[in-house]
């Protein structure tokens, strides 16, 4: 992989939250494009509806949640919160 993906955001708390103004498309492009080169046994599952994208790791049996919040908005764009939460499995292996 010649180059990490990145999503610019800045930390909101020490409990897996992040703020950023790119929008829950671009973060699943992101992913998507990190699976396919350097990972290929996530799972990616868009959940627009409940504004979400789960992320299933089957070999190490992990399941995550990354959920969108909208936190306001100003002349540049919309803020938004990225909350990861853990459905299942270990993150430590």
């Amino acid at each position: 992989m010649s180059e990490k993906p990145f999503v610019p955001a800045y930390k909101y708390n020490n409990f897996g939250e992040f703020l950023t103004e790119e929008s829950p498309a671009s973060v699943l492009e992101i992913l998507d494009s990190y699976r396919a080169e350097a990972n290929p046994d996530l799972i990616l599952t868009s959940q627009e509806d409940k504004k979400r994208i789960l992320i299933e790791n089957k070999s190490k049996s992990l399941k995550l949640s990354l959920r969108f919040f909208k936190v306001g908005s100003d002349e540049d764009g919309e803020r938004l919160k990225m909350s990861f939460l853990k459905k299942g499995g270990s993150i430590q292996d």
